[in-house]
This record gives C-alpha cells, structure tokens and sequence, in this order.
C-alpha cells in the first residue's frame, strides 16, 4: 500500500474595500492587486485506492478590488512552460480555496498528458473577475503541481476476496446496504487459504454492516455473514438470519474479520502524536481530535525540534497486544506499519492533519 500526501494549506482573508469609479453612469471596477496562491507548490503521487479522497487544497488570499463586491476565481492549468497557451479551467468559486480529490487531479494530470507512473509537472493560476462588463480580470501568481498520475483503469485486486456492506456505505459514495455497490476488503491472511481482512471504516454510532463474498444481489451471494442473534460478542454466522454487526460509538473503526473461523474485531481508533518532538515526548501519545465529516483526525500544538510518529496504541492493543502495530512514521505510511522510521521536525507551531482510506493508506500534512 503506498501513499498520498495530502497537501491542506493555510487560509488567509483579505477583504477588498475601496472606492470605485462611474462611467457613462456604470460602476466600472478597478484592479487593485490580483490573487496569491499561498504555499502554491505541490508533489502529489497518487493512487486509485483512495480515489475520493481530496488530495489537494489550493488556497488564495483575495484579489483586491476598489469596490466591496464578492469575487469570482476561477482556477487554470496547464502544462509546464506552455504559459497557459490551453490552460483547463477546472472550475471557479466565490471562496478562497479549492478542492480536488485523487481522482479529479489523476483526470486532469492524464488529460494534460502527464503519463502514469511517472512524474510530470504542471502549472496552476488563479484568474480573479467580478464577472460584470468592465471589471478588471486578474491573474495570480503560478504554482507548480509535481504529480505521479496512475492508469486510469485500475486492474482488480487479485487473490481472496470479501466484501463489507451496510450503512456505512453512504460516506463513501455508495448506496447504503447496496451489495453490488459493496467495499472490497484488503486481503491480510499469509496466503490465500487464510481468509482474513481488514478495513478502516468510518461509521456512525448505530451504523450497521455485514461481511459478503462478492459485489453481487443478495440472491446471488453465498456468504451473508452477521452476527448470531445480534449478539455484539466477536461471534459470526453465515445464514440468511445472522444480524448485523453495530458501531458501537461514532469514529474511525478497524475491522478485521476472519471468514474461516467467523470472528470479527471492531475497535474505534485513537490516533495520536509520540516522540521527542512532541509534548509527551516519548512517554505517551499526544491526542489528535477527529472530525468525521471529513474523516480526519486534527491536532494544533508546539513541536520541539526532534521527531515523532503517529500512533494508535489503543487498537494495537486490542487487536495485536502490543503497542506500535498501528503506527505512521516517514517513508510509505500505511496505519499498520513498524518498520517506517520518524518524522524529523523543527521547533514551532504546527497544525497536523492524519486520515485514512479504506485500506490503511495514511495521508499526511503538517509535517
């Protein structure tokens, strides 16, 4: 599983006031400083798994005008060094940032011609009009998208495969309880006899799901797997009757199922930040605040010079018996990983941000 970085970057406000002139007894509006793409610098390697996940947020300080009116932007790309000679509008707004998700930046980086798996480069701007004849048009300064695009057709997962169904599916653009729009498990047993897997789901306290073979009808599935009498107690059946499993509380939840045996474990993930750098130092987590709408945990602190990783020692706890299973450090952060070394930072104020596909792939900003 491999990563990508999310870049989410500061908001500034800048409100244009001023006078403004009349002519012919029009308000004719005057530039007075155009847009500016704050940290406009991106790299981005992108990957179909977390292909609704945003991958990038542009953000602007306003353009300035001599009248106190809302602003249209309208953000362009382009490839680098063609200086917008057929610059894509990808779209236009009235706020102060934009956002794309994996999949929106993968279909603008391949129809720009950026090749798949291989890094290419493109230029973004900020065009800034009050959208009424005679209004000055003006233009930001350029940014530069490092981006690694992947085929846009993605090969299935081969090996054993299980799917999840259930509520939890309308956070993730799907019909809830929807079986032929169910989310694929990533597959963790030693080999494909052990079938064992895993998910990282958000869900909503009372939410419901099941286990199921395959993205079919309910009339053509073999496996309906639930839990026996609703009993919340680990144990599964698979039969027409079996209950669903319930999220206890409202967070982002570790699943992991075992068909063979019919087991299942759900645990509510704390995730944190440990190390030197931070302020419990090395001794324990410093804990991050989840936001479920936007399926991301937060946290704003000072840093010391040193280093540090993200942590869930409570699942790790839970589900292996040992505190680093769940850990994201430097490298090709996916949740369960102890071999990625530490994040090395300088002292200061920092806002961090942590969230989590589907199937474990860690994105990261702040760092």
């Amino acid at each position: 599983m491999k990563h990508i970085y999310n870049i989410t970057l500061a908001l500034f406000s800048l409100i244009a006031l001023g006078s403004c002139e009349k002519k012919d007894d029009k308000v004719i509006a005057q530039g007075i400083e155009a847009p500016t793409l704050v940290s406009p610098n991106a790299t981005l390697t992108l990957k179909p798994e977390a292909d609704a996940i945003p991958a990038l947020t542009m953000v602007w300080d306003h353009g300035d005008y001599d009248v106190n009116t809302p602003i249209n932007y309208t953000i362009e790309v382009d490839n680098l060094g063609n200086e917008f000679a057929e610059a894509l509008e990808i779209g236009t707004t009235s706020e102060r940032f934009y956002t794309w998700t994996v999949k929106d930046l993968n279909t603008i980086a391949l129809g720009k011609d950026l090749e798949a798996g291989t890094e290419g480069a493109l230029e973004v701007r900020i065009k800034s009009v009050l959208g009424s004849e005679g209004f000055d048009e003006m233009i930001s300064n350029i940014g530069i998208l490092t981006i690694t695009p992947y085929e846009a057709v993605v090969t299935p997962v081969g090996g054993p495969k299980f799917f999840m169904v259930g509520n939890f599916q309308k956070y993730y653009d799907a019909a809830e309880w929807t079986p032929t729009e169910a989310i694929r498990m990533s597959h963790i047993g030693s080999s494909d006899e052990e079938l064992i897997f895993e998910a990282f789901v958000k869900l909503n306290e009372g939410d419901g799901f099941k286990f199921i073979n395959d993205a079919l009808d309910w009339g053509d599935l073999t496996s309906n797997i639930g839990t026996i009498g609703g009993a919340q107690d680990g144990k599964l059946e698979n039969s027409g009757g079996s209950s669903d499993i319930k999220a206890p509380e409202t967070g982002l939840f570790y699943v992991k199922v075992d068909i063979t045996n019919l087991t299942y474990q759900l645990v509510k993930m704390d995730w944190g930040i440990i190390g030197d750098a931070t302020p419990n130092g090395w001794d324990g987590e410093t804990a991050m605040e989840y936001d479920f709408d936007n399926n991301k945990f937060t946290l704003s602190t000072n840093l010391v010079s040193g280093e540090l990783k993200f942590r869930s020692q409570n699942a790790s706890n839970i589900i292996f018996g040992e505190d680093w299973k769940f850990n994201v450090g430097a490298g090709d952060p996916v949740a369960a990983d102890i071999n990625d070394s530490n994040f090395t930072v300088t002292a200061g104020s920092a806002t961090l941000e942590l969230s989590f596909d589907f199937f474990g792939n860690a994105i990261i900003s702040g760092i």
